[in-house]
């Protein structure tokens, strides 16, 4: 199962309880053999589409799905057991370097949405993550999707080797990588 569908197929937490740590912890398998991501390194983010990010037809503006993205990456990074402050406390930086994103519908003012977060790759250089955003109302209804690229620095924004800056970190994010 690729990546997209396992995604859709993830099974979406209680919004009352929280995310559901222990769902699906085998990995997905298609028919095709391939594996994709394991539910349990999905993370499910809610969000209500606010006034103040609707345009003029009121719909979501497009500037506003890189901001869920980065909302989307942050608890997933949390769901790891790590915060972002933790990293840049341990002198990682994780600056963007691209972002895709592909509308695939459209969102309005009140809909209650889902940021579903898995991490696509990483290297001993560079990560990134992939995106799809769901309207709760109609869990078939895919709004957006799109990966975020990411180089790990220093403070100083030098890039490092992940894999010798912290050897910690780096084998925490690639088990889950591998695990997917």
């Amino acid at each position: 199962m690729d990546r997209e569908a396992a995604l859709k197929n993830a099974s979406e937490p209680d919004r009352n309880t929280g995310p559901d740590r222990n769902a699906g912890l085998d990995k997905n398998t298609g028919s095709d053999g391939n594996t994709g991501p394991s539910q349990n390194h999905i993370s499910c983010t809610y969000v209500t589409a606010r006034y103040q990010e609707t345009d003029q037809m009121g719909v979501i503006h497009h500037s506003v799905y890189p901001i869920w993205f980065e909302a989307g990456r942050t608890d997933w990074i949390k769901m790891a057991g790590m915060a972002y402050s933790d990293l840049e406390r341990m002198d990682i930086m994780l600056p963007l370097i691209e972002l895709t994103c592909a509308y695939k519908s459209y969102a309005k003012y009140e809909d209650e949405l889902v940021i579903k977060t898995c991490m696509d790759k990483i290297s001993k250089t560079r990560m990134s993550f992939y995106y799809e955003i769901y309207n709760t109302a109609d869990e078939n209804a895919l709004i957006a999707s799109g990966n975020t690229f990411h180089v790990f620095t220093n403070a100083g924004l030098k890039p490092v080797n992940m894999k010798k800056h912290n050897p910690g970190v780096f084998e925490k994010l690639e088990n889950m990588v591998q695990a997917q």
